[in-house]
């Protein structure tokens, strides 16, 4: 199913694996809810990587991930 609004944004929490990929993703918040953003926003997070680093995010740390849709028609998203 589409979405059915021009725009959408979710807020992400993931866990950083030692290769830097984001995985065990859960949707925090998701607007407008019900219109398939926050199911977009974790299949997105397949292939993120991260860089894994002394002064970064470690493995087993948590992330927040902004992710924003918006399908070019009506205001952008804010």
């Amino acid at each position: 199913m589409g979405a059915r609004v021009n725009a959408g944004k979710v807020e992400l929490v993931c866990s950083v694996a030692p290769e830097g990929r984001l995985h065990d993703c859960d949707v925090e918040a998701e607007h407008p809810r019900g219109q398939g953003f926050g199911r977009a926003a974790v299949a997105s997070m397949r292939d993120a990587r991260m860089v894994v680093s002394p002064g970064g995010p470690r493995p087993g740390h948590r992330v927040r991930a902004t992710i924003t849709f918006w399908n070019g028609r009506g205001q952008p998203p804010t």
